[in-house]
């Protein structure tokens, strides 16, 4: 005989039925409100958007840099880091430096000073928020910043940017997180934003890239603040 759906079992499928909306529930607040869960065709989106909007300014001449100091506070209980470091440029080219452009992936914030006064910035790159990403926003700033040096800085000048970054791991994702950060070690990775246009975040798939409209790819290095491991 089948079993009757009595009082105790309502009782069961009322906790299970909580049980399973709360433990949802948490899982959506991790995954998708505090990290930005994005399906495989929103990254696609989002590469191709990378490149149709900043590869003007893939050609924008770059500083080198010179100098390093920095002072670093790990939080691995925490699962944070705090940068603070004096960068310095020389401008190595025959044309002034009016803007660089920053990619700040992998960093939660980051301001850049000189002479104690921040130095202007536009965001070039406004992203759509991901489907699931109800309660966001409804763009999502991208990591690439365009900074505006007040004074141009001329062939052979040289200029320190200090330099102010945070990473702050919230939650969980759905996939590997905060694996550099923990308590039984630590793995650093700079803490500073990259130098100029990154064509590693361009589609590598030649189908992909055909299907978006885009040219066939070719591979050149970009410099870097510093090398990240």
């Amino acid at each position: 005989m089948p079993q009757r759906f009595n009082s105790s079992t309502a009782l069961i499928t009322v906790i299970v039925t909580i049980a399973f909306l709360a433990v949802g529930g948490w899982n959506y607040y991790n995954v998708s409100f505090l990290n930005s869960y994005l399906i495989k065709s929103e990254n696609t989106a989002r590469a191709v958007m990378y490149e149709k909007t900043l590869k003007k300014y893939e050609h924008l001449p770059l500083p080198k840099v010179t100098s390093i100091k920095m002072q670093v506070e790990l939080y691995p209980d925490k699962q944070q880091v705090a940068t603070h470091a004096w960068v310095t440029i020389t401008n190595k080219n025959k044309a002034a430096i009016l803007q660089i452009l920053l990619d700040g992936d992998e960093l939660t914030n980051y301001s850049l000073k000189t002479n104690g006064t921040l130095v202007p910035f536009t965001t070039p790159l406004l992203y759509p928020r991901g489907f699931f990403n109800w309660f966001r926003p409804k763009t999502d700033t991208a990591e690439f910043r365009l900074y505006k040096f007040i004074k141009p800085l001329m062939p052979g000048d040289s200029l320190t940017l200090e330099i102010n970054s945070e990473i702050v791991h919230k939650g969980f994702t759905n996939g590997m997180y905060a694996a550099a950060l923990i308590n039984n070690g630590t793995f650093f990775n700079g803490g500073l934003p990259g130098l100029g246009y990154d064509e590693d975040d361009e589609l590598s798939s030649p189908y992909e890239r055909k299907k978006a409209g885009l040219p066939e790819k070719r591979k050149r290095k970009r410099s870097k603040m510093i090398p990240r491991a």
